[in-house]
């Protein structure tokens, strides 16, 4: 369920640039609350980066 969530915001987001591209940067999309999670999800997964690259230089070199 998780990964077809993640392809169908996916295409949403890939919908919401599209859109901007075509209107411009400033082109207001009503979706509030779909930008919002959007926004979460593109925070989350940044987070989840961070915390990779930091396990990775925390191990110690053998």
């Amino acid at each position: 369920m998780t990964e077809r969530i993640d392809e169908e915001l996916a295409m949403l987001a890939d919908v919401r640039r599209f859109l901007r591209s075509k209107e411009g940067a400033d082109f207001t999309i009503p979706t509030t609350a779909l930008d919002q999670v959007l926004d979460e999800r593109g925070a989350s997964a940044s987070r989840q980066l961070d915390e990779q690259m930091l396990t990775l230089v925390e191990q110690p070199v053998r």
